[in-house]
């Protein structure tokens, strides 16, 4: 269990305005406002109330999420331009049960507070995640022992350093310890590299095109082979 040390000085942050239109829940401030759907809103409360225990009545909620909602939607841009495609995408949840319940993974390397499926990830922005369960950033994550997800961008710059930060930690590491990495049509640069790694343990290849009805753990058992000793 990973925890994150968020005590700030007591601040009072701006007033930001709430409504729900249908499925949405509208944040204002300043003569701007941000959208995010009531779920979600929902799933950041509890991310919060976890997190975050310097503000359990919640007073600094809204603020927060206003910063969070303004942080990303700054960095992927226009969605209806097709903008931040190469963004990371979560997986099914049907992935991530298989992936808990065959290899004990209960962390993700890349993700958000919007689209995490385990309490425990790593974020590209520490600051404004934190207070929603972010551990930070995963290229300042140094584990010892465990088995974790990686979903990265699709980004070469930000592969290639996943791979070297990645493999200097299993070279560093005595304990059991693995990563399994999804990567989206990937680069033959990449994939070479990933191959020639000394802590491959298996290529999976290509699951496009998978049927939505195809058995999931008829996929892991196939692709997958659990390991005791340090692995990608």
């Amino acid at each position: 269990h990973i925890e994150l040390n968020l005590n700030p000085p007591r601040v009072t942050l701006p007033k930001v305005d709430l409504s729900i239109e249908k499925t949405q829940t509208v944040l204002r401030y300043n003569g701007g406002d941000v959208r995010v759907n009531s779920l979600y809103l929902q799933k950041l409360v509890c991310g919060c109330m976890s997190s975050c225990q310097e503000d359990l009545e919640l007073q600094l909620f809204l603020p927060r999420v206003w910063c969070l909602m303004k942080r990303y939607k700054s960095y992927i841009g226009d969605v209806t331009c097709n903008e931040g495609k190469d963004c990371e995408s979560s997986l099914l949840f049907a992935v991530f049960e298989r992936l808990k319940e065959h290899f004990g993974v209960t962390f993700e390397c890349f993700a958000s507070p919007l689209n995490c499926y385990f309490r425990q990830y790593c974020s590209l922005f520490p600051e404004t995640d934190g207070y929603f369960g972010s551990r930070g950033s995963v290229f300042e994550f140094e584990p010892t022992s465990g088995s974790f997800q990686a979903n990265p961008p699709f980004c070469q710059e930000v592969i290639n350093r996943m791979m070297t930060h990645f493999e200097r930690i299993l070279s560093s590491s005595n304990d059991p310890l693995s990563f399994i990495v999804f990567i989206r049509d990937p680069t033959p640069r990449f994939l070479k590299r990933l191959e020639e790694s000394k802590w491959n343990k298996r290529i999976n290849g290509y699951l496009k095109c998978l049927p939505w009805n195809t058995n999931i753990d008829t996929v892991i058992s196939t692709s997958f082979r659990r390991n005791a000793t340090n692995s990608i």
